[in-house]
């Protein structure tokens, strides 16, 4: 019974975050906020984390990196709080796949960072019609460590407990979802305060709505908690 609410509630939520990202439009100055110069960063080899924690992006999206002691980057946007970043590849489809595979590349103005059942969640969406997609990835039960590898299976086990690695595609015409979930392993990279950074590989299988075949994803991430 937990599985079918779970499950129920996660197609609304989808939906909704899909729905918004394909007919609305946003200010970026409300999602980014541009720090003070005398903040000190903590340069990383996915971004540049400032002393409260915020993550240094570029004009693509990307975390930035960082050769001085400024907050941000290349004259790049901070990941404001309560917000998350993930790209994403995909390889290997299987058994009929019939999802999109396209390079995925997340907006954040269509995305949330959250406590996640002790642990974390960073769910994002690319922001793209005709076909609007999402990519999520929670580790739950646990305070992530910097450097540490956490397995997920594609279970509902997992999923009871925040585990997490998922694709899921939203036709916007039809108004018609797919989903995949997968088993792989989140690492993260770095963990400074409420900010984070990570990457993450998964082989995904189908979960539910039209779905068909698999699909191998692999890819990076980053968010800060609000």
């Amino acid at each position: 019974m937990n599985r079918i609410v779970f499950c129920h509630a996660l197609a609304l939520s989808f939906s909704a975050v899909a729905l918004s990202a394909c007919s609305s439009t946003s200010d970026s100055a409300e999602d980014a906020s541009t720090p003070t110069s005398d903040a000190t960063t903590t340069s990383t080899e996915d971004g540049a984390i400032a002393a409260d924690g915020a993550i240094a992006l570029d004009d693509s999206g990307t975390a930035a990196t960082s050769d001085s002691s400024s907050t941000t980057a290349d004259s790049g946007a901070t990941l404001g709080a309560g917000k998350a970043y993930i790209t994403a590849t995909f390889s290997n489809p299987v058994d009929g796949y019939n999802g999109v595979s396209d390079p995925y590349t997340s907006t954040s103005d269509f995305s949330n960072a959250a406590l996640e059942k002790k642990g974390v969640a960073f769910s994002t969406g690319d922001n793209k019609s005709p076909v609007a997609r999402t990519v999520a990835v929670n580790v739950g039960d646990v305070a992530p460590v910097a450097g540490m590898a956490y397995p997920i299976v594609a279970s509902g086990d997992d999923l009871i407990k925040g585990n997490q690695i998922s694709y899921q595609a939203l036709d916007v015409a039809t108004v018609t979802s797919k989903s995949w979930f997968c088993d792989g392993s989140v690492t993260f990279d770095t963990v400074a305060g409420k900010a984070y950074t990570f990457h993450f590989t998964g082989v995904c299988k189908v979960y539910g709505g039209g779905a068909k075949g698999g699909i191998t994803i692999t890819g990076t991430g980053a968010g800060t908690l609000p």
